[in-house]
């Protein structure tokens, strides 16, 4: 082979090698796109479910303090109950 004909043989095989280096460096930006994304999911369902754990700790202590008021409630009523009978003569 002529060196002239090696010369433009290497240069296309270069042209090549450098469009397949673009194309290469175009995907690694899509999967470090897709890796943020899937990232970002994770968080996000991390993030979630955090907030469904404290909204359901949340909900515990509000039914807590519900059944605390209720029972004090309760508890007066039952004092009254006990005032009147003994006031009526029991």
């Amino acid at each position: 082979m002529e060196p002239e004909c090696q010369n433009e043989s290497k240069q296309n095989h270069l042209i090549h090698l450098i469009h397949d280096i673009e194309l290469l460096q175009e995907c690694k930006t899509r999967l470090q796109d897709i890796e943020a994304m899937i990232v970002l999911e994770e968080t996000m369902r991390s993030v979630e479910l955090e907030k469904d754990i404290v909204e359901m700790e949340l909900n515990i202590a509000t039914l807590k303090q519900s059944e605390k008021t209720v029972s004090i409630e309760r508890q007066c009523e039952y004092r009254e109950r006990i005032k009147k009978f003994k006031c009526s003569g029991y």
